[in-house]
């Protein structure tokens, strides 16, 4: 047996639980290369459907590919059709074709309040792609003042 007495510090463990049900990893905002872990088809509150893609550095993307509103509905084939192209899928029938893809997303931080504790969180908004490496490496560059030429410094 073990004393975990005072495990929790100033929180109980019922709080540090309900942390844990809405944990995730937060990236920085900017360019992240990362690989497509899964994309599965999923429904919407509102009866349409989405498919969802995660992405192995737990970014996710949501793709309205049915919905009430058209506008919402190309908006979200454009976007996955861009998502999917730049992933080097040139001809997508079946979302197993993203699976292990790699691809450069763009995210944003968005605040929202959480519906389970009233809290504000933050979470992270993939709102764009690029071939794998060529625009997350170009930001770092650009981060570190690394050259991003192949031209000789004299």
């Amino acid at each position: 047996m073990a004393d975990l007495s005072g495990l929790w510090g100033e929180k109980t463990q019922q709080e540090m639980a309900e942390e844990a049900r809405g944990g995730f990893v937060l990236l920085a905002p900017g360019w992240h290369t990362t690989v497509i872990k899964k994309a599965e088809l999923k429904d919407t509150q509102s009866g349409g459907k989405m498919l969802v893609v995660e992405f192995e550095n737990e970014a996710k993307a949501r793709f309205n590919i049915k919905n009430a509103s058209q506008k919402a509905e190309m908006i979200g084939r454009q976007q996955l059709a861009k998502c999917a192209t730049e992933a080097g899928v040139k001809n997508l029938t079946d979302s197993a074709q993203l699976h292990g893809m790699p691809v450069d997303i763009k995210v944003t931080v968005e605040k929202f309040i959480s519906n389970t504790n009233g809290k504000e969180l933050e979470s992270n908004n993939v709102v764009d792609y690029a071939k794998a490496g060529t625009k997350a490496n170009a930001s770092a560059a650009k981060a570190t003042g690394a050259a991003t030429t192949n031209s000789a410094p004299w």
